[in-house]
């Protein structure tokens, strides 16, 4: 049997497309479900980035905890595995002393809080923040610090 999921960013939404996620089977959204309302009322899961300043926001904030995505979501699941940040750590701290705070580790939070309230916790699994990691440095012709919440949960 086929099921729908959506993975639902930050962005602007429609009505048409308000009902279409409401009516999926699973709706994943990230760290502060900001598009909750206008994209759509549902959420099962809640991606959200477990390192630096968006995760003290998170996990220190009331309205965060209580808000009615987090609230209705029955998953909580971490993007960055731990061992992967603590050895970024001091690369960060020579290439971009201005992020001293971009690896600080607040999974324990989110585990806690997760089973505070009944939901399931889960750390997506190094592999593949390792394997995106490495396919976005052959497109990328630049630098970049890592992927993104939201590519890490898709790949």
């Amino acid at each position: 049997m086929a099921r729908t999921i959506v993975i639902v960013g930050n962005g602007s939404f429609s009505r048409g497309e308000a009902r279409a996620i409401d009516g999926s089977d699973l709706v994943v959204r990230f760290n502060g479900c900001r598009s909750v309302g206008e994209g759509g009322r549902r959420t099962d899961i809640v991606a959200v980035c477990n390192t630096g300043r968006p995760a003290a926001a998170m996990i220190g904030n009331g309205e965060w905890r209580n808000s009615p995505a987090e609230k209705s979501a029955a998953e909580i699941w971490c993007v960055r595995e731990t061992s992967r940040f603590a050895e970024l750590m001091p690369v960060f701290a020579i290439q971009y002393p201005e992020l001293n705070d971009f690896c600080d580790d607040y999974t324990e939070s989110f585990a806690s809080f997760a089973t505070n309230t009944g939901k399931s916790f889960a750390v997506i699994p190094r592999r593949y923040h390792d394997l995106l990691d490495l396919e976005l440095r052959g497109l990328m012709p630049g630098a970049y610090i890592v992927p993104s919440s939201g590519l890490i949960t898709i790949a």
